[in-house]
């Protein structure tokens, strides 16, 4: 594992330690405490850039090793957001846009281009070895110089969404950088991830239900502007949203967190979707400044809520 050198939102080289790391020794022993089907909920080191409040953790595996994690998580686990989370997004995101071809940057299962029929989507999914097709649904590095082969040309969309993503990259801000490269002039971003100042942060602290292992950036809504800011966009929306989830999963994560001590849920309440304030926050963006109004009119009219 290696220490950050530089801030990338300030590019800071000075840090304070928030919570210390748990002890899981190298990339094969982290694979049972990444994603969902996780046995306990653990983070690593997280400290604070002292000149911008930005939190991230460090050290951090190698982004090859990232990769092989995840890899080794997905063999074992087909865990999918309910139905309802990709079906308020698609809400969202058709508030400003009518049309047009877009890309679902970590796709996962595709779930989010299913909710969004109507329009021309295609989905990448991050890996670590090459480039590769399968249905609607791009594999592979998005840093490679071979994307214009699976249709991701410079230029070529009208809107990129990143649901739940930013926040597990390396070098997020080479890939933010190529993601701007695919957008047609003045065209839109949309992300979520999670809000290190929300009030569900301060309030639980070290339990907070988003400080996990394969998060490795925290931003808050001041420190998104900035970074999306360095990355060449321009932030026009970004506020609260609440995030679907059935009760299954929400006492899973109670266990992971807090222990045995935490009930099962009942068979009869399993499949129940609730919608639970988790720190996490929706950002809209553009690659130019002609689309700030109209952004902004589409998107704020929804509040913080869907």
């Amino acid at each position: 594992m290696t220490e950050l050198a530089a801030c990338p939102v300030c590019d800071g080289r000075s840090y304070v330690e928030v919570y210390p790391s748990a002890s899981i020794g190298d990339w094969r022993d982290a694979v049972s405490y990444f994603l969902t089907a996780r046995t306990k909920a653990l983070h690593g080191r997280i400290v604070r850039c002292v000149g911008c409040g930005f939190q991230l953790t460090s050290p951090q595996f190698s982004a090859l090793e990232y990769a092989c994690i995840y890899d080794a998580v997905r063999a074992k686990s087909n865990s999918i957001p309910p139905k309802e989370r990709f079906d308020a997004l698609a809400k969202r995101v058709r508030q400003t846009e009518s049309g047009g071809k877009f890309l679902d940057f970590g796709c996962g299962s595709g779930a989010f281009l299913d909710a969004m029929r109507g329009f021309e989507g295609i989905g990448f999914e991050l890996a670590p070895e090459g480039l590769r097709r399968k249905g609607q649904i791009v594999i592979g590095d998005i840093l490679s110089e071979h994307l214009s082969c699976f249709g991701l040309s410079p230029g070529s969309f009208d809107f990129i969404v990143a649901w739940d993503v930013l926040e597990h990259l390396p070098d997020p801000a080479q890939r933010m950088l190529r993601l701007r490269t695919l957008l047609k002039p003045g065209g839109r971003l949309y992300l979520t991830t999670p809000d290190s100042s929300s009030w569900v942060a301060r309030l639980t602290g070290e339990k907070w239900n988003m400080l996990l292992l394969e998060h490795l950036w925290y931003f808050s809504p001041a420190t998104l502007r900035q970074f999306l800011s360095r990355c060449g966009f321009t932030p026009k929306v970004i506020s609260p949203i609440p995030y679907p989830v059935d009760l299954a999963t929400v006492f899973l994560r109670l266990r992971q967190t807090y222990g045995s001590l935490v009930p099962l849920v009942p068979a009869s309440l399993a499949k129940v979707v609730v919608k639970l304030p988790i720190g996490l926050m929706f950002a809209a963006a553009s690659s130019g400044v002609g689309e700030a109004a109209r952004i902004t009119r589409a998107i704020v009219t929804t509040g913080s809520s869907y």
